[in-house]
């Protein structure tokens, strides 16, 4: 898992939307797994959508309001083409919250009616859906307290080494990126000025 680390404003958060082609580039260009991704080509953006998902740090807008759990988990396995039927997809969604400890029950149930914790659980359980190869989690526990920010990082941690996930975590919290991340990247306005492995703290 490697760490980003900087201030307010250091361009942590605008680097992962880039990452997530959720916002288009001045220059440049970004490669995943060697391949040029281009968000005017939409094959190229659904290719990288089935690879790279994103655990943002506002769990409730992450979510349509609108649908429930279910669906939010069900939905993207067919859109990005990762499973067939929806039983498949359905029983993928059930396995997922119990992996992220959460009650099945609880995928019938809307976005808002689950605590903070148990709301980011499923936006986890959301990202590993379609089975992807990097996680990017931009401040995923900044809007949690302090105990269910340590049960959410070490779910976060199990889930990278059992699914064998490349992880991107971005953060402001230098001792929570120390505690869980094998390097860190410090970045200060929009530039990367510093990266270094754990033990050179």
């Amino acid at each position: 898992m490697v760490g980003i680390i900087g201030e307010s404003g250091s361009g942590k958060s605008t680097l992962a939307r880039l990452l997530a082609q959720l916002i288009p580039g001045d220059r440049g260009e970004m490669r995943f797994a060697g391949e040029l991704v281009s968000n005017k080509d939409t094959d190229s953006i659904t290719a990288l959508r089935c690879q790279l998902q994103c655990v943002f740090q506002d769990s409730l807008a992450s979510f349509n309001p609108r649908l429930t759990l279910e669906e939010q988990l069900v939905r993207p396995q067919f859109r990005l083409g990762t499973v067939a039927q929806r039983p498949q997809a359905v029983a993928r969604a059930r396995s997922l919250f119990s992996e992220v400890g959460l009650d099945v029950a609880l995928l019938q149930r809307y976005p808002h009616q689950l605590s903070g914790g148990q709301r980011q659980r499923a936006n986890i359980a959301r990202a590993l859906a379609v089975n992807p190869r990097f996680l990017l989690l931009d401040e995923p526990t900044s809007a949690l307290d302090l105990t269910v920010q340590a049960q959410v990082m070490a779910l976060l941690t199990r889930m990278h080494r059992q699914h064998a996930l490349t992880c991107l975590f971005i953060s402001h919290n230098l001792a929570l990126v120390a505690q869980f991340c094998q390097r860190i990247v410090v970045m200060a306005r929009g530039q990367i000025v510093d990266d270094f492995p754990r033990h050179a703290l």
